[in-house]
């Protein structure tokens, strides 16, 4: 019986020195490091941004109307929302030790009150990526994502770029022309459209048609570094010339295409502003159609 009290005495003294340690100390530890010391505070929406490494220097600013690049192009939007929301998310997942050499990506955010500036790269295999500061060096993660976050600051220059180069449909669309080997003209007249050549026309068709340039964007704006072929594809007989009217610009839209990038499914086009760009080839053939296949075609018993 003795025994039995002593035990449970123990046992009384072990659970209040448990709870003791928990509420008296657990709830005053402290991170040695701030998780959150790379995101803006209370998430507040960035400004600017600056992006720079051996690719070169890029420079994102609101505008009034929309974010800009390097103060010259229009950004990709989409991008930079999502650039926001992982700048937001991100967060320390412990402090590391790592040799230096690894090619590094300086960073700087703006929001209207702070500047957090840091560097990032990734390993080897680019499965961590890393942020440093003069406090140290940190893997980072954000839960439950399993992509490369370092990816995001690698892109090049011209991956911010906005890759939409037309936006315009059926209800929009004045004129079009494919001038090709079997050029093709459409025009609005009245109260639908008329295609050069084509008595009988398949409305659907035409409709189906012009809704394919709506936020037509280019897989991806090049130069001659990532294509090396470039400037001899832009020397050769382009495969055809769309030149596009709309009420939504003020002058006409313009897209020459030109023969595919070699062992590659992109057509390199090149655009009425000089901008070089590849699209991929099942899009171009979606494009370069004859007249006839607007012709209307009954349907056989």
């Amino acid at each position: 019986m003795k025994k039995n009290q002593i035990k449970t005495a123990i046992l009384v003294l072990l659970i209040a020195g448990n709870i003791i340690l928990f509420f008296g100390f657990g709830n005053k530890y402290e991170l040695s490091y701030d998780p959150e010391r790379f995101s803006p505070e209370a998430n507040a929406p960035l400004v600017s941004f600056k992006i720079g490494s051996n690719q070169g220097e890029v420079i994102l600013k609101n505008e009034e109307d929309a974010w800009t690049l390097n103060s010259i192009y229009k950004a990709d939007q989409q991008l930079v929302a999502l650039f926001q929301r992982i700048v937001n998310s991100v967060t320390v997942r412990r402090p590391v030790t790592l040799e230096e050499g690894t090619a590094k990506v300086k960073v700087a955010l703006n929001t209207e009150d702070e500047v957090i500036e840091f560097e990032v790269w990734g390993n080897a295999t680019k499965t961590k990526t890393f942020f440093s500061d003069e406090s140290g060096v940190y893997e980072m993660e954000i839960p439950g994502y399993r992509d490369y976050l370092g990816a995001i600051f690698e892109l090049k220059p011209n991956q911010w770029r906005d890759r939409e180069i037309f936006n315009g449909n059926w209800r929009t669309i004045q004129k079009l022309s494919v001038q090709s080997n079997e050029p093709v003209k459409i025009a609005f007249s009245n109260d639908f459209y008329l295609v050069e050549g084509i008595n009988e026309i398949d409305s659907s068709k035409v409709v189906a048609y012009l809704n394919l340039y709506e936020h037509f964007q280019v897989n991806e704006i090049v130069s001659e570094e990532q294509i090396p072929s470039l400037k001899s594809i832009l020397e050769s007989e382009p495969l055809a010339k769309l030149v596009i009217e709309s009420i939504d610009y003020s002058s006409p839209k313009e897209m020459t295409i030109y023969s595919r990038v070699e062992n590659q499914p992109y057509h390199v086009i090149k655009t009425e502003s000089d901008l070089t760009a590849v699209v991929d080839a099942d899009r171009i053939s979606e494009l370069l159609v004859a007249p006839s296949y607007f012709r209307f075609k009954p349907k056989t018993k």
